[in-house]
């Protein structure tokens, strides 16, 4: 494999479409424990959960918290990671 295959291979692309498919899938699953277990007072942190696409140097999915005070609730609650251990992964 030459350097431009494993390029394609870390961004998804072509015959490596599965890779960011995996990642959504995965994601997708994450976001979900993570909506169903947040702790809600007043639903800003759940209503803020979104999943974002990107290309670095390799293809990304990223669960993010938009609220203000997505930080504190991760910290407190530990939601977020629970949610990722939840989709699995190796």
């Amino acid at each position: 494999m030459n350097s431009a295959e494993i390029q394609r291979m870390l961004n998804g692309e072509g015959r490596y479409s599965g890779v960011r498919e995996d990642l959504t899938a995965r994601m997708e699953k994450a976001l979900a424990y993570a909506d169903a277990n947040a702790p809600v007072k007043t639903g800003n942190f759940k209503d803020g959960l979104e999943l974002r696409q990107d290309t670095t140097d390799r293809a990304v999915v990223r669960l993010v918290g938009t609220a203000p005070h997505s930080h504190l609730v991760e910290t407190q609650s530990g939601i977020l990671a629970r949610a990722l251990d939840e989709a699995g992964g190796e």
